[in-house]
C-alpha cells in the first residue's frame, strides 16, 4: 500500500516536471525565434531583379 502511494506520487511529480520542462522549452524556442526574426534582414539587389 505504502509503496503504491509512493509510486503514484513519484509518477505525478514526474508528470508535472515533464509538463514544466515542455513549457520552458516552448517558451525558450519562441524567444529564440523572436530574436532570430528581429535580427534578420532581407537585401534586395536591383541588378538581380
Amino acid at each position: 500500500e505504502r509503496e503504491s502511494k509512493n509510486n503514484t506520487s513519484d509518477f505525478k511529480k514526474n508528470q508535472i516536471r515533464d509538463i514544466i520542462r515542455k513549457r520552458k522549452i516552448e517558451e525558450e524556442t519562441e524567444l529564440w525565434l523572436r530574436r532570430l526574426r528581429d535580427e534578420s534582414s532581407v537585401e534586395i539587389y536591383q541588378d538581380r531583379l
